[in-house]
């Protein structure tokens, strides 16, 4: 199997728990390293879950290698005390830091390739947890034996297609020496009690050769879920965008996919989890504005023929500013120069940043502050008042933009909308003497 993957004439990492499919697995990879030409570097994973259990683990995989002058990188993780464990809990937990070990190492010593003792027992375990949790593809096919890690490593599994007792009757033949780990014969944890009860229960009812029979229909699976995954990322480069602080998926080409593709290409684009997914399918049916909450403090938001992402939650609107004489004013990222001028000294332009205000028509303090729900006003030339968020609507302004949009009041209401509209009752007339400008910009953000 390691011929077959490349495994031949580099260093490779064996990754040893001390427990009896690691130990199994460094005893074979030492047995055909002259023979395949591979240097072996051997590292272990403490936790430091089970006290003195947990070092006397690592004390014998230390031994063994010693004995035959293999390198040995021991790393101690803390599981407990990693943010992530609240969200994925302390088995996902171990396994992320274990793998991010062993990617460490092999980066640093340019090693390409970690071997792991995962065996058949493991994958059927896998499987059936997926198909319970109701994963994808991608879950139902189980564990590969070989998969990327990073750029340059990639993870093999010679006894992926062995099962745990075979491994054990070979390890007892040739005395080979490991640690059991007790929590194993426990119920503790969910992989435990599928272990010992549905992998059973599966035998009693289909034979001794179920979990081969699971392995035929996960490679079937997998080969699917290649090609799905082909047809997915050529999709994508057409369907959604990815902006500085936002994704954004075009609602028009997604609909023009299989419908069983459409989920898949939501997934992979917006890396959302499968959960996430069916948070945010009803989006595709829902009203402009509706908006999905997803993992990360992460929104969705269904704009006009279009989803938006949102990397985090937004923040709180920007306070309002009083604007007292001429000069310069920002707020965020948003920047307002105001000047009174006199009409003659004034050419105006058709421009939506700058506004030109009657300054005798102004009641009192002008005011800088974000739009609020309710907010309604004249538009120049028109007699009746609309709602800003009619006036936003209609503008097919994204939903998302809307709430970064500032306006300017006096004393008896709104005088501009900021890059939209004006105030009928402050247009500049040839009455007019004085003229406020305010001229408004919006800044890239950092």
């Amino acid at each position: 199997m390691l011929r077959a993957h490349g495994v031949t004439q580099q260093p490779c990492i064996v990754a040893v728990s001390g427990g009896v499919d690691s130990m199994t697995l460094l005893h074979c990879c030492i047995a055909v390293a002259n023979s395949l030409q591979i240097d072996l570097h051997v590292v272990h994973v403490n936790y430091g879950l089970r006290a003195a259990e947990s070092d006397a683990d690592e004390e014998l995989v230390r031994q063994v290698c010693a004995h035959h002058g293999l390198p040995c990188h021991v790393a101690h993780a803390r599981p407990h005390d990693d943010a992530m464990i609240s969200d994925v809990g302390l088995e996902a937990t171990a396994r992320a830091l274990r793998y991010r070990e062993f990617v460490a190492y092999a980066e640093q010593h340019a090693i390409n390739f970690v071997l792991t003792g995962h065996t058949l027992d493991d994958h059927g375990e896998t499987v059936m947890m997926h198909l319970a949790r109701g994963s994808g593809l991608a879950g139902i096919a189980g564990i590969p034996t070989r998969r990327t890690l990073s750029k340059t490593v990639d993870v093999c599994r010679p006894f992926r297609h062995q099962q745990r007792s075979d491994v054990l009757s070979y390890a007892a033949t040739n005395g080979i020496r490991w640690r059991d780990d007790a929590t194993n014969d426990t119920d503790a944890f969910q992989r435990n009690r599928v272990r010992h009860h549905v992998i059973p229960a599966l035998r009693d009812v289909f034979g001794g050769q179920v979990l081969h029979a699971i392995d035929r229909s996960t490679d079937h699976v997998r080969q699917l879920s290649r090609y799905i995954d082909d047809v997915v990322a050529h999709a994508l480069t057409d369907i959604v965008e990815h902006r500085r602080t936002t994704s954004v998926v075009d609602l028009i080409k997604l609909a023009r996919q299989h419908e069983s593709l459409i989920p898949e290409i939501l997934r992979q684009g917006l890396a959302l989890s499968y959960d996430d997914v069916q948070r945010v399918m009803p989006l595709l049916a829902a009203e402009v504005g509706s908006i999905a909450t997803i993992h990360g403090r992460r929104r969705i938001v269904r704009e006009r023929g279009s989803l938006m992402l949102l990397p985090e939650d937004q923040p709180a609107p920007l306070p309002e500013l009083g604007i007292d004489a001429d000069g310069q004013y920002v707020a965020g990222s948003h920047v307002m120069h105001v000047a009174l001028a006199q009409t003659k000294d004034v050419m105006q332009q058709g421009d939506q940043t700058t506004a030109y205000l009657d300054a005798a028509s102004i009641n009192g303090q002008l005011v800088w502050r974000p739009w609020k729900h309710g907010d309604r006003f004249q538009p120049l030339g028109m007699t009746g008042h609309v709602l800003v968020s009619d006036l936003l609507s209609n503008a097919r302004v994204p939903h998302l933009q809307r709430n970064d949009v500032r306006v300017v009041c006096d004393g008896e209401g709104i005088l501009w909308v900021c890059g939209h509209r004006q105030s009928e009752r402050t247009r500049v007339t040839a009455s007019t003497r004085t003229v406020c400008v305010l001229h408004y910009e919006s800044l890239p953000t950092p």
